[in-house]
């Protein structure tokens, strides 16, 4: 009789950023102002704009006013990959806009504005007034965007809405062993010092340690179960994903004999034991 094992993998939900007037703290004339905006998975992400944020109805754009940039974009990493990009716009005569993905995140000084890594066109549109309107679609698996109007008029934009897809942990390795790794058999595993590497499915790494998120490890033998010296490795495992760490369990000692020393072999009938 054949057997088959399935693994069934959970899709990864897609999420959204969704920037609007409200996301500006601040008010006033043509400039570069910050923004800060949580995602649909409670990610805070911020970033600029150069636009006009006196009006608090939209979002008003005009590359031929303030530095003449008329941009926004995010310093603060998407947690995952870009997938589409939307705006909505506020005003029935539309502007045309462009939006790009990169790999690092572009940046802004008065009238400059210069571009991140690996700039990727997604497209190219006018954002159709009160419903939204995709620039299109991007497998290009990059953690930052900026959009720019083409435009040297007026543009009120009510929303841009950035999807993707959140990153997920691909393996995990051992980068600092626990710090004990030799035991006698009835001891149990300690992770103390334990330190693991992550590799994500963006191909970026980070560094997680039991002291921060113990909780989030569970162990094979678990810390509660007596080792043996049949155990020659724990299997760590964080997220679903496994790794090993190698210990040594060797056989606990017996005491097998004792002895006394440095005692008095003779007394005289009346005295008090002593050992000396």
């Amino acid at each position: 009789t054949a057997t088959c094992v399935v693994t069934v993998i959970a899709a990864i939900e897609s999420q959204t950023l969704t920037i609007t007037r409200s996301s500006f703290s601040t008010s006033g004339g043509y400039a570069w102002y910050d923004w800060t905006q949580a995602t649909t998975d409670s990610t805070s992400i911020s970033g600029k704009g150069e636009l006009y944020t006196t009006t608090t109805s939209s979002m008003q754009f005009n590359k031929s006013k303030g530095n003449k940039v008329a941009a926004i974009f995010n310093t603060t990493a998407i947690p995952g990959s870009i997938t589409k990009i939307e705006a909505t716009s506020k005003q029935t005569t539309i502007r045309s806009w462009t939006a790009y993905v990169t790999s690092t995140a572009c940046s802004s000084s008065g009238s400059t504005l210069t571009f991140g890594s690996n700039k990727t066109t997604v497209g190219t549109t006018s954002p159709a007034v009160g419903s939204s309107t995709s620039f299109g679609t991007s497998s290009a698996g990059y953690s930052y965007f900026c959009i720019q109007e083409n435009d040297s008029s007026a543009s009120y934009i009510s929303e841009f809405k950035i999807t993707y897809t959140p990153k997920s942990i691909s393996s995990i390795a051992v980068k600092t062993s626990p710090t004990k790794t030799t035991y006698e058999a009835g001891e149990y595993f300690d992770p103390t010092g334990l330190v693991i590497t992550a590799t994500y499915s963006d191909s970026s790494t980070s560094d997680i340690s039991y002291a921060t998120s113990g909780a989030s490890f569970t162990f094979s033998p678990t810390t509660s179960t007596a080792l043996t010296t049949d155990n020659t490795s724990v299997t760590i495992t964080y997220s679903g994903k496994s790794t090993s760490q190698a210990i040594t369990v060797n056989a606990a000692k017996v005491l097998s004999s004792i002895s006394i020393s440095g005692y008095i072999a003779s007394f005289v009938e009346g005295d008090a034991f002593s050992y000396g």
